[in-house]
């Protein structure tokens, strides 16, 4: 249950629970060669550890593992509850609709770079290996099954800093080559398909894709959309190097049993060229 992963990471940085608002980074850092956990903490006031501890999830223990153009969170704040204000001629349904998108899911837990958002076709996250094709779990080369592999140590990547992806790093330049939104106000989701660009991470043309959702046990662990209650999402470089990532409040609409099938029938309605 969510709510005992909770109990067991209760001392983490990026947490929520149903009685208490989340944590949200208001401030971050780009990480430049050279920066190390310690010159960033100086800078900004804070330990060195206490940078680890807020970007635990991307972060290991001994901070040997930065990159340049990781994006890490300096400083939290409290968010706090989002009230229901609306207009009276504001239909029950829309209210529903307008709190699901902005508050986050209560009994969800919200942790490091395991957050995905969608807002619009320039700002959205997708899950992807942590390394250029997932060289860290392949003896440091390109893996031909990169995306099968990091199925449960997948990290957020987002085309902007957004404050409801914690911790997430930058999309690879030139990665995104189309980038299709699409909500649905009646069926209460939110969708991004699209082409990418494989060689601008390392992505062998002819891995065959792997799928990443929080049904279950969640793939990668402790994953989420924020503000919807699941999510599925697939990678495939090999079928015309395509993506699509769906966030939903009916679990029907976010369909994780097809994924030998792609993105075109899990995400059927998207546009892929």
């Amino acid at each position: 249950m969510r709510s005992s992963i909770a109990m067991a990471v209760a001392g983490l940085a990026f947490a929520y629970t149903a009685s208490a608002g989340p944590l949200v980074c208001s401030e971050t850092h780009v990480v430049l060669p050279g920066d190390s956990c310690f010159s960033i903490g100086l800078a900004k006031g804070i330990s060195a550890t206490r940078v680890i501890a807020l970007n635990y999830a991307v972060v290991n223990p001994e901070c040997t593992n930065l990159m340049p153009g990781q994006i890490l969170c300096v400083k939290t704040v409290e968010q706090a509850p989002t009230k229901k204000t609306t207009k009276k001629t504001t239909s029950a349904k829309t209210i529903k609709k307008i709190s699901n998108k902005l508050a986050p899911i209560p009994g969800a837990v919200y942790t490091g770079s395991k957050t995905v958002q969608i807002t619009s076709a320039d700002d959205f996250c997708l899950f992807l290996p942590k390394t250029p094709g997932g060289k860290d779990l392949n003896n440091g080369k390109p893996d031909i099954k990169a995306i099968a592999k990091s199925e449960t140590s997948a990290i957020a990547f987002c085309t902007k800093n957004n404050e409801h992806a914690i911790g997430a790093s930058s999309i690879p330049n030139n990665f995104i080559k189309t980038a299709h939104y699409y909500q649905d106000t009646v069926s209460d989701y939110v969708q991004i398909t699209g082409l990418f660009r494989p060689s601008a991470y390392e992505l062998n043309p002819n891995d065959e894709g792997g799928q990443y959702d929080d049904h279950g046990k969640s793939f990668p662990p402790l994953s989420h959309c924020f503000g919807y209650k699941y999510y599925v999402s697939l990678i495939e470089p090999n079928a015309n190097a395509q993506y699509c990532l769906r966030c939903c409040n009916n679990y029907q609409d976010c369909n994780a049993g097809r994924s030998e099938y792609g993105c075109r029938r899990v995400v059927s309605n998207g546009i892929y060229n």
